[in-house]
């Protein structure tokens, strides 16, 4: 039996608590919070660590990285909610923690098993997630008689729909990018059949433009390798099983309809709606017209949701005000909090990976960061947990092996 030590030095102990940590993200902050500390507490001791042999191309991105969360504690020198923002800092700890851990560890342990193994336990995650989540509706559905425990906010028992809709379609697209390094590959396609077939259940309206999103980039992705006969063979198979769920739960797609419909209504009638479209097209406004107030410092770190609610009341915006709504806009949110600044440096963080990983065609990155990019800009996704480790680890992570493609 090998020592503790033996295992170390070889780099498993840091693949086996990132197996768990992957395993796990899609099962929400409070399962999740061990995990990270394993993995992070894994790097610190792994061989090497501190030796500064991450690729140094690295190094000029991870500064820009963590620069959004220096400009976070920057803030807190003119917020008057010192408490808010110190909880702000707390939740946002991984987008420091992660670029300083990953930049002081060895190469070798970002391995090709590293990855693929990675991949496949945050895929086995989301369905395990996913699946537990059926079982607690199945087991309400036998006590109430609705259907609707398996609907929107009732499908999904760890994390938000918008979020876990996102981490299953990254993950899908995932594998079948790598799945050459993966074993057991039917076996994936029946677990992803299900995945797809329900992300309509979840009724996430950004997960159903994400996932044509993704559809089409896994189109140009097959095409570009030349996997003719699998491509039609996966992309009809995905789409019948995403198809087949609209059939069947057609109720689920009704939240589009009535986004739509809400798009070309009138301000007025917006304000008395409560619908989450509506609602947002009038934060947009709303908070645009705050950040133009102080364009270069903002409201500081923790005054920004106070500010928001307070130009809510402003505005007769009662719903909104009630629930104290952040811009549900990463851009806006952070344009409004800490000025210019933060918004120039959050749209470099996406647009770096974007073109580089666009003109290396490493598409897992790129899938990543337009998935992202895009729910983003519907969800202020780095204002908690579910948002920030997963991007401030993918990002960092897909950015090392994007280094590796020369």
């Amino acid at each position: 039996m090998r020592s503790f030590k033996d295992i170390n030095q070889s780099g498993l102990w840091v693949y086996y608590t990132g197996l768990l940590f992957a395993f796990f993200m899609p099962f929400g902050k409070q399962l999740l919070l061990p995990f990270i500390v394993l993995f992070l507490f894994s790097l610190l001791i792994s061989p090497g660590f501190g030796k500064k042999s991450t690729i140094k191309k690295s190094r000029n991105y991870f500064i820009i990285f963590s620069s959004f969360y220096v400009l976070h504690v920057t803030g807190m020198l003119y917020t008057t909610n010192i408490s808010r923002g110190l909880s702000d800092l707390e939740i946002k700890a991984s987008l420091i923690l992660f670029p300083l851990f990953f930049i002081l560890s060895p190469n070798f342990l970002f391995g090709p098993r590293f990855f693929s193994g990675i991949v496949t336990a945050f895929f086995l995650g989301c369905f395990g997630s996913v699946f537990f989540s059926f079982i607690i509706s199945s087991i309400q559905y036998f006590e109430t008689g609705s259907l609707y425990v398996f609907y929107y906010s009732n499908s999904s028992y760890f994390l938000h729909t918008s979020y876990i809709s996102m981490y299953i379609i990254f993950a899908i697209f995932s594998m079948v990018v790598i799945n050459a390094q993966i074993k057991g590959k039917t076996i994936y396609f029946i677990l992803s059949g299900f995945l797809i077939f329900y992300l309509n259940l979840f009724s996430s309206k950004s997960g159903f433009i994400t996932f044509f999103l993704a559809f089409v980039l896994m189109i140009i992705f097959l095409l570009y390798e030349k996997r003719f006969k699998r491509s039609v063979f996966l992309l009809i198979g995905a789409l019948a099983m995403f198809l087949s769920s609209l059939f069947i739960f057609p109720e689920s797609s009704g939240r589009i309809k009535v986004a739509v419909e809400t798009i070309k209504t009138n301000e007025s009638e917006l304000k008395q709606s409560g619908e989450s479209t509506a609602d947002r097209l009038l934060i947009w406004k709303t908070a645009l017209e705050l950040s133009r107030q102080n364009l270069w410092l903002g409201t500081g770190t923790g005054d920004v949701k106070d500010e928001l609610v307070k130009k809510y009341l402003e505005k007769g915006m009662n719903h909104p005000a009630q629930l104290k709504l952040n811009a549900h806009n990463q851009f806006i949110q952070s344009f409004v909090a800490l000025g210019i600044p933060a918004l120039t440096v959050l749209i470099l963080i996406f647009l770096i990976p974007l073109w580089l990983s666009f003109r290396k065609k490493y598409w897992v990155y790129f899938a990543f960061i337009l998935f992202f990019a895009f729910n983003i800009m519907v969800e202020s996704m780095l204002e908690v947990q579910a948002g920030i480790v997963y991007f401030a680890f993918w990002n960092l992570l897909l950015w090392i092996k994007m280094q590796e493609k020369e």
